[in-house]
């Protein structure tokens, strides 16, 4: 069976991108690397369409969200991960309300998810969104002082739709943590209006407040799993928004800290659980140490760094191989897919 791919990203091809390119050719699968903002841009030319890298998407989400539609509007199913995965990781307060109320915001052994609330102007229940219109960030605050888990923590504010740290700030009100830069630290009254921006920002989707996590200050682990199954872990540098790539280093399965790669399999297998066995492809599992055990910051599942370039030579070319049988093994199975409706249309 001939495959074409397209590996959907920006203007410029990423390290990864063009690895994992090159691995497929090699493979006699027809692989193509497009910018999604591209005019020229036609997904009928492919089987399936690879969102991997598409980093400026936060500038234009709607945007974004119509381009994945265009992807299946002839009814294909080509997208890879599959088109509701894609959506609900754009708007990360739907997966992250849904993981809360599965896994609890409660720091404990097996794993929890970092508490967070979401608001944008009007509220959408939809995007289990609060109304911010009209109420200051000190009035939010204040109510959620009223719960223990939340009382006088220093905050994390950022958009709902986000990338690299853009318009993250700590909200200080226990001191300035040491691990964030000065430039990132809010005081209330600052924050405040950094709040206020965020959700009557035009085309955004509000804001997230979320409890200041002190585990990032002896670094975030990256999890990445490819075709649900574990491929390698990478170790950000200690920080608030300490995203050098230059400064990440891969960590082995036995290195991991306690219970951390059970939580993150337990993650995978609600998200199998919500979108189906293979609707995962790629994903990446951001998590910190807490007190108690591993707390979730992200699941990553629409543009994720998988850190290739962080890894050693000996390392990358058999994971990167990983990598091509995963999204060959699911272009495949898509592929199928799409003959038996074309077969049962054909036989109405």
């Amino acid at each position: 069976m001939s495959l074409s791919l397209a590996i959907a990203g920006r203007e410029f091809p990423w390290f990864d991108d063009q690895l994992l390119a090159d691995e497929l050719r090699s493979r006699s699968v027809l692989v193509d690397l497009v910018d999604w903002k591209s005019a020229d841009f036609r997904a009928e030319r492919y089987d399936a369409v690879y969102v991997s890298s598409t980093w400026d998407l936060r500038q234009d989400p709607d945007g974004f969200l119509n381009w994945l539609a265009n992807c299946e509007a002839d009814g294909r199913v080509r997208l890879i991960n599959d088109a509701r995965v894609l959506r609900e990781g754009v708007i990360k307060s739907v997966y992250l309300t849904a993981m809360a109320e599965h896994f609890g915001e409660d720091d404990k052994p097996e794993g929890s998810i970092t508490p967070s609330r979401f608001f944008s102007h009007g509220g959408d229940a939809a995007h289990h969104t609060l109304a911010a219109a009209g109420i200051s960030l000190s009035a939010i605050v204040e109510q959620l002082d009223r719960n223990a888990t939340w009382q006088g923590k220093d905050l994390v504010l950022k958009p709902i739709v986000s990338a690299d740290g853009h318009d993250t700030y700590v909200v200080a009100r226990s001191g300035a943590p040491s691990a964030a830069r000065p430039e990132h630290v809010l005081d209330i009254a600052q924050a405040g209006r950094a709040f206020d921006a965020i959700v009557q920002a035009p085309g955004g989707y509000g804001a997230i407040l979320q409890c200041y996590q002190h585990g990032i200050e002896t670094g975030e682990y990256s999890l990445v799993f490819l075709g649900n199954a574990f491929s390698h872990a990478i170790l950000k540098p200690p920080g608030f928004r300490a995203s050098d790539t230059s400064q990440r280093r891969p960590v082995s399965r036995a290195n991991l800290p306690s219970g951390m790669l059970g939580f993150a399999e337990a993650v995978i297998d609600w998200a199998t659980a919500r979108y189906g066995d293979t609707a995962v492809t790629r994903a990446r599992i951001d998590l910190i140490s807490g007190e108690r055990g591993p707390v979730l910051c992200e699941l990553e599942c629409v543009e994720p760094n998988t850190n290739l370039r962080s890894l050693d030579e000996a390392a990358r070319a058999p994971t990167v191989s990983a990598y091509a049988d995963a999204l060959q093994a699911r272009m495949v199975e898509l592929c199928r897919h799409n003959m038996s409706r074309e077969v049962l249309e054909q036989l109405d």
